[in-house]
Formats: structure tokens, C-alpha cells, sequence
């Protein structure tokens, strides 16, 4: 009887989005001089975008986000 891979958590984005996390995984990497995984860098990104979740909502929005300072 086979088993069952675990589930893997995913976040849907777009194709651009995920060419632009690529690249700057890669820039990230280069600038600290040290390898950083996809998700190490996915779960940094979404850690300090929940910090800034009127700029967030703001995007969403189509407004202009208010300059500065965090949601906290």
C-alpha cells in the first residue's frame, strides 16, 4: 500500500509575482552572501507584510499608502 505525501501548504500569486520573489531570493542570497530557501524568504516577505497591513489593504485598494511607520 502506498502512503500519502503530507500536504504541502501553498500561497497562490501570480506568475509576475513569483519572478520578482525569484529574482530578489537570488539578490537576498548574493547581498548576505548566504543561501536563503523559498520558503525562508516566502515566510519573511508575508512575516513583514502582515506588519504592514494598511499599506496591504491600501494596494488592494488602489489608494497611496500612507508613508512610514507600521501597522503595529
Amino acid at each position: 500500500m502506498a502512503t500519502k505525501r503530507p500536504t504541502v501548504p501553498r500561497l497562490l500569486v501570480s506568475q509576475t509575482t513569483a519572478t520578482t520573489v525569484e529574482r530578489e531570493r537570488i539578490r537576498i542570497a548574493a547581498e548576505t552572501n548566504r543561501e536563503w530557501s523559498k520558503t525562508e524568504i516566502h515566510d519573511a516577505i508575508i512575516t513583514i507584510g502582515m506588519r504592514h497591513k494598511n499599506e496591504v489593504m491600501a494596494l488592494l485598494l488602489g489608494e497611496q499608502p500612507e508613508e512610514g511607520g507600521t501597522d503595529e
